[in-house]
């Protein structure tokens, strides 16, 4: 909330994306963000914890909140906007943390996301964004980072091993597929010790496109000149048949984790 009282917003505003997708947004209110879209809410069971908002400026076609399970959806981390050509799911994807409980959740939840986007790839091409609480490789990581090692949270992982499970059913990394070697390419960066001035980060967050679509991602971009969040914005450029005003032209998405 103090995001949107801060007019956090504006540069975000100012990129103009066909959709927005926000995780963490950690309130019940559900306020107003921005003139022009439509606001789509999951903000599951509990106040200030989790939560997702999708904003779109044209009325999708059909909106799906959850993946169906109830017990997987209490805290509210996922919708699923269908469009003419594409589905695009907005995830906020559970962090293991340390305990035995939440690392058994990630994991049904990670398998429960690999079931329903296989069955809605039986239907139209699937475009997924959102903050997934795991990097891919070393180079998502800043190289002096010394929590890299095997069983490690995050990277060496089952989580790791999940996402690339996901992504051979039929996905491209949208940032890797452009940019398969660039370093120091980060979206999240702790809080503490001056982390982001010194880009000490990870890379978090993700669109993962369709493979039949891989051809026409036209860039795949991290702001990290927005601030606001301990996570910098996102953005996909993808040639579609996406109907606005009456008018086709390139569907572009931005992805922002939290608003506080």
């Amino acid at each position: 909330m103090a995001c949107i009282d801060k007019n956090g917003f504006e540069p975000i505003e100012a990129l103009q994306p066909d959709i927005l997708c926000l995780q963490e947004v950690k309130t019940q209110r559900r306020p107003k963000v921005l003139p022009g879209y439509r606001h789509y809410w999951e903000t599951g069971k509990r106040e200030g914890y989790a939560g997702v908002l999708t904003m779109a400026k044209e009325e999708p076609l059909d909106v799906r909140m959850g993946l169906g399970q109830e017990s997987l959806d209490r805290e509210g981390r996922i919708i699923t906007l269908e469009y003419q050509a594409f589905y695009i799911i907005n995830a906020y994807v559970p962090n293991a943390q340390d305990s035995p409980e939440r690392r058994a959740y990630r994991g049904r939840w990670d398998e429960a996301l690999f079931v329903f986007v296989q069955k809605l790839k039986e239907y139209k091409p699937v475009i997924i964004c959102g903050d997934f609480n795991v990097t891919r490789s070393a180079i998502d990581v800043f190289p002096e980072n010394t929590r890299i090692q095997d069983q490690e949270k995050g990277y060496i992982s089952v989580e790791r091993d999940n996402l690339e499970t996901l992504l051979d059913s039929g996905f491209v990394d949208a940032f890797r597929h452009l940019h398969p070697d660039q370093e120091g390419a980060y979206t999240w960066w702790s809080q503490r010790f001056e982390k982001r001035s010194k880009n000490d980060g990870w890379r978090l967050d993700y669109f993962l496109v369709d493979r039949q679509l891989a051809k026409r991602i036209h860039a795949a971009e991290h702001h990290t000149e927005i601030y606001g969040s301990d996570h910098c914005p996102i953005a996909l450029k993808i040639h579609l048949n996406y109907v606005v005003g009456g008018k086709v032209r390139p569907f572009q998405a931005a992805q922002h984790t939290a608003l506080h």
